[in-house]
């Protein structure tokens, strides 16, 4: 373990580990939470690598749910020249009950190199077990910056307008 974080408050709306050790082989981040949105069942949280902003993201989303009781066909989402990637979801106020929380389970690989680009994998869920609402994701985030360089500090933001909700927990761990 890297770190863990379990938020106290419901006003964060970004997640940061900065001062990464190179000591690993391999990222793990593990997340469940919630959002303070009031107006989606859940939303896309983004993530962003060694503090760059640049337009240095791509990514593939593959992702079905069933939002209103009829399940939707699965289908793909992509985009490129972003300033940050998308990690996963959580949920929000209309998911229903306060308990139900999205998570994240997200590999970066390799996450030392400086020859190649940044990948990150991640799956990704959020749903209730009470109505028909389940949303499902796999995303693939590819960071390929001017120079590579190894990964030492990653942030994950909760979209605009949004913060955590009190008890979402944030889980950073290296893999040899």
């Amino acid at each position: 373990m890297i770190n863990e974080t379990v938020l106290n408050n419901s006003t964060t709306d970004i997640q940061t580990w900065t001062g990464i050790p190179a000591t690993y082989t391999h990222l793990l981040i593990v997340a469940i939470g919630r959002l303070t949105e009031t107006s989606k069942q859940s939303d896309t949280l983004a993530l962003q690598i060694n503090g760059d902003t640049g337009a240095y993201y791509s990514y593939l989303q593959m992702l079905s749910n069933n939002a209103t009781g009829t399940l939707s066909a699965p289908f793909a989402v992509s985009g490129y020249a972003g300033t940050s990637a998308p990690l996963g979801v959580m949920t929000a106020s209309e998911a229903g009950a306060a308990a139900n929380a999205g998570a994240i389970v997200a590999w970066i690989p390799w996450y030392t190199s400086t020859t190649f680009n940044k990948v990150v994998l991640s799956l990704t869920g959020a749903g209730n077990g009470t109505t028909a609402y389940i949303d499902g994701r796999l995303f693939y985030d590819f960071y390929n910056p001017v120079t590579q360089a190894a990964v030492s500090s990653l942030s994950i933001s909760a979209p605009a307008g949004s913060d955590f909700k009190a008890g979402t927990s944030f889980g950073l761990y290296g893999l040899s």
